[in-house]
């Protein structure tokens, strides 16, 4: 496999034909990473730069860019480590810069964020060079929210745990360009018609081997939501999303936009108006706190590669496997490719992702 290396202005810069691994992590909530290490040579050493861009072909376009380099010197030989993220990454380098509250579709929302902090920002030194937003998706998901200076890539991250919806920038090559995407996994579940089915499970040897996780130590399922206090009568504005009771019921405290809404004549907002959008605001900010506190359910599979190249990251597929009375209709949240000198294997994570620094749970595998 060859991987082929270009400088941020997609300039090629030149060919890595050979490498000890390669692991690469492709995520629906999230922006992945990678981690490639080569033998050390001057060449590589130039090749391998920060914020150069990677690219290959697996079952698809593969593109990261570099973040980190480290050499080291071990008693077999010399090595130079790179390690970054997918593209979608980038967009960690900006926060929401003007805050605005919106109500629309999901797909609007992200383009309008990417857009105004990324693409086509007032201040020039803030466009990320060679990005635009590609052709709509045309999803229907809708949102009433308000920013709050959120870093742009945590808030995608957030968004699509609350929506299902996912983010990403591909490389197009021939122009030499980075697009932002919107899009919804395919439905290869068995209760549609419409695309092929995709059963992981055991019993259709199409499971190597399997790791099943439940946990429950995060999970929080009503929230106290706190905002303004009002001047004159000095009550704090509150509001909750309440579910369960006694040791089902878990509890967490989102503190909201403290600015009280305001009647808007010009536009044609009355103050009660102003007071339920702020109120639809404030419940979209505690379903996304919530949608960060949910249940481990997760079923990580090496699947056979096969499958593998079917499947993407938010892709919707049947998981079975009987010694865990598991029958769920759940989603891709993770693939993650192994390529060694012996060939490549994959793992596929099925639900929430069991959290680590790099990981955060998002929902419910039901």
């Amino acid at each position: 496999m060859q991987i082929f290396v270009f400088t941020p202005e997609m300039e090629v810069a030149g060919i890595i034909s050979t490498f000890e691994s390669l692991v690469h992590t492709r995520q629906f909530a999230g922006s992945g990473s990678f981690k490639l290490t080569i033998p050390f040579t001057e060449e590589a050493f130039h090749l391998l730069a920060e914020d150069n861009i990677l690219f290959w072909d697996d079952k698809g376009q593969r593109t990261v860019y570099i973040d980190s380099v480290v050499c080291e010197t071990e008693k077999d030989g010399e090595y130079i480590t790179a390690s970054g993220k997918n593209l979608r990454g980038i967009l960690g380098r900006r926060i929401v810069w003007k805050n605005f509250s919106f109500a629309g579709t999901v797909e609007d929302f992200a383009r309008r964020i990417v857009n105004e902090n990324a693409v086509n920002p007032s201040d020039d030194s803030r466009k990320i060079p060679l990005l635009s937003l590609g052709n709509r998706a045309a999803t229907t998901h809708t949102i009433t929210t308000q920013t709050e200076n959120e870093n742009v890539e945590t808030l995608l991250d957030d968004l699509t745990a609350a929506s299902g919806v996912g983010f990403d920038i591909v490389l197009n090559k021939a122009a030499r360009q980075l697009n932002f995407i919107v899009y919804e996994g395919v439905d290869r579940r068995t209760t549609q018609q419409e695309t092929p089915w995709v059963v992981i499970s055991r019993d259709r040897n199409n499971v190597i081997s399997e790791v099943y996780t439940r946990s429950s130590t995060s999970f929080r399922n009503t929230a106290l939501i706190s905002g303004y206090t009002d001047e004159e009568t000095g009550e704090r504005y509150e509001d909750s999303i309440v579910e369960g009771s006694g040791l089902s019921r878990r509890e967490i405290y989102i503190k909201g936009s403290a600015t009280k809404p305001k009647a808007d004549k010009k536009a044609g907002i009355t103050e009660a108006q102003a007071i339920l959008q702020y109120k639809s605001e404030q419940q979209q900010k505690a379903k996304e706190k919530l949608a960060d506190q949910t249940k481990v359910l997760s079923l990580e599979v090496d699947l056979d590669p096969g499958v593998v190249g079917l499947l993407g990251p938010g892709d919707k597929v049947t998981a079975i496997e009987k010694k865990y009375n598991l029958i769920s209709q759940t989603y891709v949240s993770e693939i993650t490719a192994y390529y060694e000198r012996g060939g490549v294997s994959y793992d596929v994570t099925l639900g929430n992702a069991v959290p680590s620094i790099y990981k955060k749970i998002k929902k419910e595998l039901f």
